[in-house]
């Protein structure tokens, strides 16, 4: 199995010199000669029987002086729209500020990485040799190249076993937002301000690996996917004067009452709401204490 783990090498692989074959040689037929003959057992199942029937052992260890280094490669476009409006409106006999956004975003990604192709992978590393000693392929089919797993492999081998593929990344991004601020109504200590709004919010993501991955014959296979969700927010937010202005108290300067309401609507989590509830003292115009009760969430 080749899949992604160690690497069967037989004793005889013709990559393997002669002075390091000796070596391990007699180191296994010390360690595994099971039988006591002399000679080692084998210890590698090149027919898939469930059987060793050769003597070898295992190469372990990353690909990097192989194949050469992973290199990554990416490049990333992005585009941006926003649009924007804002206005006034006259309401009995009060000014409120408006203001309506669009903006649609999208970021695509080309990613370039090396990959194995696996069956090219597999018939490669079956090395013997032919009638003149060189190394070649035990499955010559496909324009195979023997690939040398144990020193330097050429540039040959490491073209037919692996390759340069490229999977894309595609993000979207689409937020609508409208807002209306103003004071609504004169009360004693003050106006009362009121500001209120919504917000929806679209996410949308695929990835679409490189067609050798979508079809399975790099190492790691990869499968396209999508998938989005979007939120919807609605709020107001208020201060409401309490004391002050024409309400004169003593040791109050101003006395005002600040309130929020959201609710959250994701299409993922579900609803919820978050608010908060809170007071703003000043006893002299340059000192102000403000304490409030919150409940707050966070969208995914």
């Amino acid at each position: 199995n080749v899949a992604s783990g160690p690497i069967p090498v037989l004793i005889d692989n013709p990559f393997l010199p002669d002075a390091s074959r000796e070596i391990l040689l007699s180191a296994m037929n010390a360690r595994h000669d099971f039988n006591r003959d002399g000679i080692a057992d084998p210890t590698i199942d090149t027919d898939g029987d469930g059987v060793p029937d050769a003597v070898g052992f295992w190469r372990t260890g990353g690909l990097t002086n192989v194949v050469g280094k992973n290199g990554f490669g990416s490049r990333q476009d992005t585009m941006r729209l926003l649009l924007g409006l804002d206005g006034e409106i006259e309401f009995a006999g009060r000014t409120l500020l408006w203001d309506l956004s669009y903006s649609y975003s999208e970021l695509q990604s080309d990613n370039r990485r090396k990959a194995i192709l696996q069956s090219n992978f597999e018939r490669a590393v079956q090395v013997t040799s032919d009638a003149s000693g060189n190394a070649v392929c035990v499955d010559l089919s496909n324009g195979c190249v023997p690939l040398n797993v144990i020193g330097r492999a050429s540039q040959e081998a490491i073209s037919y076993v692996s390759t340069t593929i490229t999977d894309q990344l595609t993000l979207n991004q689409q937020v609508v937002t409208a807002n209306v601020t103003g004071d609504v109504v004169d009360l004693p200590a003050g106006a009362l301000a009121v500001a209120a709004g919504l917000a929806f919010r679209d996410e949308r993501s695929s990835y679409e690996p490189d067609e050798l991955a979508r079809s399975g014959q790099t190492r790691f296979g990869a499968v396209s996917r999508r998938g989005s969700y979007d939120t919807a927010e609605l709020y107001v937010e208020t201060v409401v004067p309490l004391l002050g202005g024409l309400l004169d108290t003593p040791g109050i300067h101003t006395l005002e009452f600040e309130g929020a309401y959201r609710l959250v609507d994701n299409s993922i989590a579900g609803t919820d709401p978050t608010w908060t509830a809170g007071l703003r003292y000043r006893p002299i115009e340059s000192v102000e204490l403000r304490g409030n009760v919150t409940k707050s969430i966070r969208a995914p």
